[in-house]
C-alpha cells in the first residue's frame, strides 16, 4: 500500500517517436518510471530498447579536460536530436591531444627548472669550498656526491664512522640537509649503497656546468631564465588552445549531457516492435501535468490507472525528487 495518492501512467506511441517523447520525459522530475527489465522479463518476444550508451566516453573525455585544466565548462540549455556522435569524439580527442601534449611539456619544463634550481642551490653550496667544480667532478680517485637527506638519516651516519667517505653538511632546509660525500672510486658503490639506505636524494649537476662556481652561477641562471620563459610560452599556448576551442566545448558538453539522459532513459523504454510503452508512477495531483507534457504530440496516448492495476509493479512508498542522476557526479 503506498503512503502517496498515486497513478499508473502508460505512455504508448510509434517507435518513431521515441527521440522526441524522450527529449520531453527526461524532464519530467515529479515522476518515478519502471525499468523496461521489470516488464519484458516477464514477457516472452518482449525486449528493452536500451543499449550501450555511446555519449558516456565522449563525455567523460570533456570532463577529463575540464579536470585536468581546472577549468569549468558552463551549463547552456540544449535540446537538439540533430548530432553526430563521431564527429564530437573526433574534435573532443583531438582537441584533448593536443592540451595533454603541452601540459606534459609544461611538466617536463617545471621539472627541468627545478632540477636547475637544485643545482644552483648545491652550486651555491660548494662555492664555499673554493674548488673549480671541474676539479671536484673529474677527479680520477675521487668520487664526489652532492644532494640532500632527512636530518633523521644524518643521525644515523654514526654507524658508519669506519666507512671511507667523507661527508660536509652545507644548510638545513625543511628538514632536510643539503650536503656532499666524497669517497674513493674503489669505495663508491659501497657508499653510494650506505646513502641511498638513507633516503639521499642525488642532485645532479648538469654537464654544461663548468669552471668557478661563479660561472656555474652565471651558466644556471640563464637556463632557468631560458626555462622559465619556455614554461610562460606553454601556458599561454595552453590558455590559448582552450579559448578558441571553449564555445565548441560548451555546446558539446551540453549537446553531450542532454544526449546521455536520452540514452539512458532508454532503459525505461519496453519495445512492442513498431510500438514503444513506458511505464511509471506519479502523484494524482501531477495527472494533468504529465498529460499536457506530451498533448501536443501526434500520436502519443497516455493511460491512467489505479497504482495496483498491474500487479508485476510495486507502487514506491515515496517518489524521487529526480529519478534521472547525472554522470561522473556532474
Amino acid at each position: 500500500m503506498a503512503f502517496v495518492k498515486l497513478k499508473l501512467f502508460n505512455i504508448s506511441s510509434s517507435n518513431k517517436n521515441i527521440d522526441s517523447i524522450l527529449a520531453r520525459f527526461i524532464e519530467l522530475d515529479y515522476i518515478q518510471p519502471v525499468p523496461a527489465s521489470d516488464i519484458v522479463d516477464t514477457v516472452h518476444g518482449l525486449q528493452s530498447y536500451y543499449i550501450d550508451n555511446p555519449c558516456n566516453i565522449i563525455l567523460k573525455e570533456i570532463l577529463d579536460i575540464e579536470k585536468e585544466n581546472q577549468i569549468t565548462i558552463p551549463k547552456k540549455e540544449v535540446c537538439s536530436l540533430d548530432y553526430s556522435l563521431d564527429n564530437m569524439n573526433a574534435y573532443i580527442h583531438a582537441t584533448h591531444e593536443k592540451i595533454k601534449q603541452l601540459v606534459n611539456h609544461k611538466k617536463d619544463t617545471e621539472e627541468l627548472i627545478r632540477k636547475y634550481q637544485d643545482a644552483l642551490t648545491q652550486v651555491n653550496n660548494i662555492e664555499n669550498l673554493n674548488i673549480s667544480l671541474d676539479d671536484l667532478f673529474s677527479c680520477e680517485y675521487i668520487s664526489a656526491r652532492v644532494g640532500r637527506m632527512p636530518l633523521d638519516s644524518i643521525e644515523k651516519l654514526i654507524f658508519f664512522n669506519a666507512k671511507s667517505f667523507i661527508f660536509q653538511s652545507f644548510h638545513v632546509e625543511k628538514g632536510y640537509a643539503w650536503c656532499i660525500y666524497l669517497t674513493t672510486n674503489d669505495n663508491e658503490r659501497v657508499i653510494d649503497n650506505i646513502f641511498s639506505s638513507l633516503f639521499f636524494d642525488r642532485i645532479h649537476i648538469p654537464e654544461f656546468v663548468h669552471g668557478t662556481p661563479q660561472s656555474a652561477q652565471s651558466t644556471l641562471r640563464m637556463e632557468i631564465e631560458v626555462a622559465e620563459q619556455s614554461l610562460s610560452e606553454i601556458e599561454e599556448d595552453i590558455k590559448r588552445i582552450i579559448e578558441e576551442n571553449m564555445q565548441q566545448f560548451i555546446e558539446m558538453k551540453n549537446e553531450l549531457t542532454f544526449l546521455n539522459k536520452l540514452y539512458e532513459a532508454k532503459k525505461y523504454v519496453v519495445d512492442l516492435g513498431n510500438k514503444i510503452n513506458i511505464n511509471g508512477f506519479v502523484k494524482s495531483s501531477n495527472v494533468e501535468r504529465l498529460e499536457d507534457s506530451f498533448k501536443d504530440m501526434e500520436g502519443v496516448e497516455i493511460e491512467v490507472r489505479p497504482p495496483d492495476y498491474d500487479k508485476r509493479l510495486t507502487p514506491p512508498t515515496k517518489l524521487k525528487n529526480n529519478w534521472f542522476t547525472e554522470p561522473f557526479g556532474m
